[in-house]
């Protein structure tokens, strides 16, 4: 039986990337969007904890959710 990551692999891309890509985008989507809290947003999305998401939201494009809503 072939796993999620090569069913699902496109471009040598894992699942795991395209469902981190995919949740991102959707981070972005809200905080430009929406004026919930960022912890409705992280809890949305699936994120066990708002520390867990700020670290995530950071790593990928160098700001604090906040700070990406404030600037957008």
């Amino acid at each position: 039986m072939s796993s999620v990551n090569e069913v699902f692999k496109i471009d040598s891309v894992p699942a795991s990337s395209r469902i981190q890509d995919r949740s991102l985008l959707e981070a972005k989507r809200l905080l430009k969007t929406s004026d919930r809290y960022v912890k409705e947003i992280v809890y949305e999305l699936g994120f066990y904890d708002h520390a867990s998401f700020s670290r995530f939201f950071k790593q990928r494009t160098g700001l604090t959710p906040q700070q990406f809503r404030e600037r957008h």
